[in-house]
């Protein structure tokens, strides 16, 4: 059985497949399109960082960057701050700078600190930034 066009969607982000994003967004609201655990398909173009694809998706269809999950890398961070998206929003995995230095992304914990994210912010069970690096 063929894909559905979500999951065809989500995909294309995945494989930063940017023409068929495209062609997917007359006839598929790609803002409402969402994957394991409400991942947009901004989500998933940063995950594997097709920076194309995010600025796409953020210009062209207008996804809402201020959507949480803890996938992303370096570019897709700086496109986002850029963007206007708030520095220390708080989930449940804590804020932007929990999470990167969680997974020692250090080119993005010093975008986010640059844009004022705040080193002290507590999150996790009363965890810092400094102790996800832990």
């Amino acid at each position: 059985m063929a894909p559905g066009p979500s999951a065809a969607a989500i995909q294309a982000a995945r494989d930063g497949n940017l023409c068929l994003l495209k062609e997917m967004v007359s006839v598929l609201d790609l803002r409402g399109v969402k994957g394991p655990k409400g991942r947009t398909l901004l989500h998933f173009a940063a995950a594997d960082g097709h920076l194309d694809v995010c600025k796409f998706l953020v210009e062209g269809p207008g996804l809402h960057v201020n959507s949480t999950s803890v996938e992303g890398n370096c570019k897709a961070v700086k496109l986002l701050l850029s963007k206007g998206v708030p520095v220390d929003p708080l989930n449940h995995r804590g804020t932007p700078l929990h999470l990167a230095a969680g997974y020692g992304h250090g080119q993005a914990l010093k975008n986010l600190l640059d844009h004022g994210a705040d080193p002290n912010s507590v999150a996790n069970h009363f965890n810092s930034p400094l102790m996800a690096a832990c």
